[in-house]
């Protein structure tokens, strides 16, 4: 359901965004146009650094750190699916009424004399049946 939701989401982003883009263009000027050239140089920026750090470093070594990465998150995604397996199970077994509550205090005498009565009348039931036959 999470993927699901996230892909809508992000759906609907790329489309605002081409949106605003055309719309851009149908008016013909443009919005923050102060921030976007600020966002524009901190991404060239970061572009730049990143192409430096990885410059150091041949083809084979690069490569074997996105395995590395990629190895990672796949470690991590498989551990948070299961969590989430966790709760879903719990969560379905609450609702499918198969969980039990265990109370951590003892019961009240009202409820220890209720039971003990009851039990009581079960056995006197019981054996009124049993004398029956």
């Amino acid at each position: 359901m999470v993927f699901i939701i996230t892909f809508w989401v992000s759906l609907l982003g790329i489309i605002g965004v081409l949106l605003f883009k055309f719309i851009e263009l149908k008016q013909g000027f443009v919005i923050a146009k102060s921030i976007r050239l600020k966002i524009h140089i901190r991404v060239i920026r970061y572009k730049k650094r990143v192409i430096s750090f990885l410059s150091g470093f041949s083809a084979d070594k690069i490569k074997t750190l996105f395995l590395m990465f990629g190895k990672q998150f796949v470690c991590l995604f498989s551990k948070f699916t299961k969590f989430v397996d966790k709760k879903t199970q719990k969560l379905a077994s609450k609702v499918s009424k198969k969980y039990e509550q265990h109370s951590s205090k003892d019961a009240s005498e009202f409820l220890k004399k209720i039971s003990s009565h009851k039990k009581n009348l079960d056995v006197e039931s019981q054996k009124r049946n049993n004398s029956n036959f």
